[in-house]
C-alpha cells in the first residue's frame, strides 16, 4: 500500500506540474498576443494619420518619439520622408500588394525588435507606401517579469500541492490499507480454521487406513461428521460474514416479540446442556423492530458463548423501557477482563486460554453478534456479572422508539 501510495502521489504531482505549466504557457502566450495586438492596432491609427496627410500633401513626421518611427516611400522605391527615429534608413518593405502587411523585424537602431505595418497608398502621381514601425520592448519586458514571477511562484505552489496531494492520497488510501490488511487477517485465519478440522478428519483416517487392525467405523464416522458438522458451522458463519460485509441489510418495518425468541433458545439450550441451569425468570414481554432471523441469531450466539464458559448456571434478563430493549446474559465463569472486552467482538479472537473458544468454537459468534445488532441500530458490551463471570448486555431500539 506504501507503494501504491507513493506512485499514486508521483503520478498526481506529474499531472498537476502538466497543468500548472500548460496553465503558465497559455497564459504568457495570451498575454503576449494580446500586447502585439495592442501595438498593432497603434500602428494603424498611426498609419491613418500619415496617410491622411500623404493625400493632402501636409505629411510632416513626428520626431517626438524613439520607439515609433514613420517612413514615406515613393513610387520610384526612394524614402521621401522619414521621422528622426528611421533618418537615413532604406525602405523597410517592398510595396505590399494588399492594402496593410504587418511583420516584425530587425533595425539597426534598436537592439530589440520592431512591429512593421507598410500600408500601400494609391495616389494619381503613384504607389506611395507608408511605413509605420513601434519597437516590441515593452511587449517582451512585460512578458519576460511575467514568464520570471511565474517561475519563482511555480516550485512552491507545486511543492504545496504535492504535498497536499500525498495527504489527501493517504487519508483516502488509509481506511482501503486498513481493510485490506483485516481482510487478508480475515483470509488467513479462515483458511487456519478450515484447515483444522480438516486435518483432524484426515488424520483419523490416515490413521485407521495405516492401522485397519484396530479400527472402530462407527468411532471413526462419529468423529468426522463431528469435524464436518463444525466445518459446515464456520462456512456458514464465514457467508455470513462475507454478505453483511458485502451489502448494507435492509431496514424492515417488521415487528417482532424478542422473549419469545429468547425463550425458544433458552429451552434448546437447556435440552443441550443438562449440566447447567438456565435461569429466565427475568425476561418480561419485549418487542424490537428487526429481521427476525438476524436477531435470532444474536441470542443463540450470546447463550452458546455463556454454555461454553459457564461453570454451572446461566442468567437471562430481558426488560423493555423509554430507552429501548435491554437483554442481558450472565455466565459464572471465569470472566473477561475490562482490557479485553473489546477485542472479544474481533473475528477469530483468542484472548487467554481460560476463554478461548475451542474446537467448533472458531471465535466468530460474539463478532457476527456485534455486527448484526449495531446493523439494528444497537449496541453490544461486555460488563462484570453478579456471579462473579462474565455478563453480556445488548440494547436494541424498542418500537416506540424513533
Amino acid at each position: 500500500m506504501a507503494a501504491l501510495h507513493r506512485k499514486l502521489a508521483l503520478l498526481a504531482t506529474a499531472i498537476m506540474a502538466v497543468v500548472l505549466a500548460g496553465t503558465a504557457i497559455t497564459l504568457i502566450t495570451w498575454q503576449r498576443h494580446d500586447l502585439i495586438e495592442g501595438v498593432d492596432a497603434a500602428l494603424r491609427r498611426e498609419a491613418d494619420t500619415a496617410q491622411a496627410m500623404l493625400v493632402s500633401d501636409t505629411f510632416v513626421a513626428d520626431n517626438s518619439g524613439e520607439d515609433r518611427g514613420v517612413q514615406i516611400v515613393g513610387p520610384n522605391g526612394s524614402v521621401i520622408a522619414a521621422s528622426t527615429t528611421l533618418a537615413g534608413q532604406p525602405p523597410l518593405a517592398p510595396i505590399p500588394t494588399s492594402r496593410d502587411k504587418i511583420a516584425t523585424l530587425r533595425l539597426p537602431i534598436d537592439d530589440d525588435s520592431f512591429r512593421l505595418l507598410s500600408r500601400r497608398v494609391d495616389l494619381p502621381s503613384g504607389v506611395d507606401t507608408v511605413h509605420v514601425i513601434e519597437t516590441l520592448s515593452d511587449v517582451h519586458d512585460s512578458v519576460r517579469t511575467l514568464t520570471e514571477s511565474l517561475l519563482i511562484t511555480f516550485p512552491p505552489v507545486l511543492a504545496l500541492l504535492a504535498v497536499l496531494t500525498w495527504w489527501l492520497i493517504g487519508r483516502t488510501l488509509r481506511p482501503v490499507a486498513a481493510a485490506a490488511q483485516r481482510q487478508e487477517r480475515f483470509v488467513a485465519d479462515a483458511s487456519h480454521e478450515l484447515r483444522t478440522p480438516l486435518a483432524r478428519a484426515r488424520t483419523r483416517l490416515d490413521v485407521d487406513i495405516a492401522h485397519p487392525e484396530g479400527v472402530d467405523l462407527s468411532e471413526t464416522a462419529t468423529a468426522v461428521a463431528g469435524e464436518l458438522a463444525e466445518m459446515d458451522r464456520l462456512i456458514t458463519d464465514l457467508l455470513f460474514l462475507a454478505r453483511h460485509d458485502a451489502t448494507a441489510s435492509p431496514q424492515t418495518d417488521e415487528v417482532r416479540d424478542l422473549d419469545d425468541v429468547v425463550f425458544a433458545e433458552a429451552s434448546a439450550l437447556r435440552a443441550d446442556t443438562p449440566r447447567l441451569s438456565i435461569d429466565t425468570s427475568a425476561v418480561t414481554a419485549a418487542r424490537v423492530r428487526g429481521r427476525i432471523g438476524e436477531l435470532t441469531r444474536v441470542v443463540r450466539n450470546v447463550l452458546d458463548n455463556a454454555r461454553r464458559h459457564a461453570a454451572s448456571r446461566v442468567g437471562i434478563a430481558l426488560a423493555e423501557s423509554a430507552h429501548g430493549v435491554t437483554l442481558t446474559v450472565d455466565d459464572d465463569g471465569p470472566g473477561i477482563p475490562p482490557d479485553q472486552r473489546e477485542e472479544v467482538f474481533g473475528r477469530f479472537v483468542r484472548l487467554d486460554p481460560v476463554r478461548t473458544p475451542g474446537p467448533g468454537h472458531p471465535g466468530l459468534g460474539l463478532a457476527i453478534a456485534h455486527d448484526i445488532v449495531v446493523s439494528h441500530g444497537g449496541s453490544i458490551a461486555i460488563a462484570d456479572s453478579p456471579w462473579g463471570g462474565g455478563r453480556v448486555v445488548i440494547t436494541l431500539p424498542g418500537v416506540a422508539s424513533p
